[in-house]
């Protein structure tokens, strides 16, 4: 299986650490995992870049105009189709919203997110306004996976069919699964 795992990074959390050890576990398992990795023109290479490339993952940057943000989705589905993979996995809101809004016949065929948690947001503001439109996309895609089995009282999840997420919990420094991530994976989707 060929996966691309997008996110915009703003340095080396959680989130980050999961989606290494991901994508190290999928190589390990003979699945091609690649990150593409999100920003804005005139930004270096950020840090999660240079500790994927330290790992031996194949990173593609891409920097955009804020403008061209909005249009992004498409530019991810075409690399996709372009370059075979068969699932795109976003962790991170933004892009579960772009492709969360596409038309569906615009999507790419398999579009995935890990939800890595929320913060409490204000009610008036633009974290707020993502957390509303993140719960309305999530219902748009493939699958969903939560890093946590509390998780599932986010109200984001809580408007999910069951048959839409999973859990798998985080998988950092020697996680034991009762089956593998393969196993898992394969027939989830």
């Amino acid at each position: 299986m060929k996966i691309l795992h997008v996110i915009e990074s703003g340095g080396f959390y959680g989130a980050e650490r999961v989606l290494i050890e991901l994508m190290l576990g999928l190589k390990v398992l003979g699945h091609e995992a690649v990150l593409l990795s999100f920003g804005y023109k005139g930004q270096a290479e950020k840090e999660f870049e240079i500790i994927c490339g330290q790992y031996g993952i194949t990173v593609t940057s891409i920097r955009v105009h804020k403008l061209e943000s909005f249009c992004i989705s498409r530019y991810i589905k075409d690399f996709a189709e372009n370059n075979n993979f068969d699932v795109v996995h976003s962790h991170g809101y933004k892009f579960n919203i772009l492709f969360g809004l596409m038309p569906k016949r615009n999507r790419f065929n398999c579009f995935c997110s890990t939800v890595h948690g929320y913060v409490s947001a204000p009610k008036f503001s633009k974290m707020a306004l993502y957390q509303y439109l993140d719960k309305y996309a999530l219902k748009q895609l493939s699958r969903v996976f939560l890093v946590s089995k509390h998780m599932t009282n986010l109200p984001s999840i809580k408007g999910l069919e069951p048959n839409q997420y999973a859990v798998i919990e985080n998988g950092i420094g020697g996680y034991k699964p009762t089956c593998t991530i393969e196993e898992r994976l394969v027939t989830f989707l």
